[in-house]
């Protein structure tokens, strides 16, 4: 390509690039951009049924929980968005087998989710629902012993939040959380799956772009 046809071609873009950015909606108006990103520690339990492979004790520890949404907003108060969700849980002891076993337990949902915004307020409240798996490994003296994949099932999330504008259409703040799973467990053995709950409740700090 020539140099001319080159810078052709970028101005082009630069033109329709410029073009799009103009007439793109303002920061918390319908139809622009919105994100959020949040992290913090959470209490998560665990719920197996009697004959599981991950035993018939309930498990629960203190460990960390994240919550990713991508979207767009819908009107100034109102967001809807794509939304990731997951609990992390570690050294959580429980006996199976007549073992006694160590878990390390990850929990996932991956779904669709609403956030609406109090603006007097400067709060939100966000709920979503989706796809949920739980994904547990046993350790024993460091060594791999065990591991325990569920089939895929259904979670909710929810959120409660506080936000205050740092700049621009950035803002932070602190949200509770509350994650509830349902999976089941397939044990190959018997051919039969056994049900597992988890309920994660985590302090969350978190950035939004609106």
């Amino acid at each position: 390509m020539s140099p001319l046809a080159t810078s052709v071609l970028v101005a082009c873009v630069l033109l329709l690039t410029g073009t799009a950015l103009a007439q793109a909606p303002e920061p918390g108006e319908p139809g622009s951009f919105f994100c959020r990103l949040a992290a913090g520690a959470a209490q998560s339990t665990l719920f197996p049924e009697q004959y599981s492979q991950l035993g018939c004790e309930d498990m629960e520890g203190l460990g960390w929980s994240a919550d990713v949404a991508l979207g767009v907003s819908v009107t100034r108060t109102l967001a809807v968005h794509a939304e990731y969700a997951g609990a992390r849980l570690y050294g959580v002891s429980n006996s199976t087998d007549r073992r006694d076993y160590e878990w390390n337990i990850k929990a996932d949902l991956l779904g669709v989710g609403a956030t609406y915004r109090f603006l007097s307020a400067g709060a939100y409240a966000s709920v979503a629902a989706g796809a949920a798996f739980v994904d547990a490994v046993a350790n024993s003296d460091d060594e791999f012993l065990h591991r325990v994949e569920s089939n895929l099932g259904y979670g909710f999330q929810g959120m409660l939040g506080r936000e205050w504008p740092v700049e621009g259409p950035w803002s932070v703040g602190v949200a509770g959380q509350v994650i509830y799973l349902r999976v089941s467990n397939p044990d190959q053995w018997v051919e039969k799956s056994y049900g597992l709950d988890l309920v994660a409740i985590g302090i969350l700090f978190s950035a939004s772009y609106r």
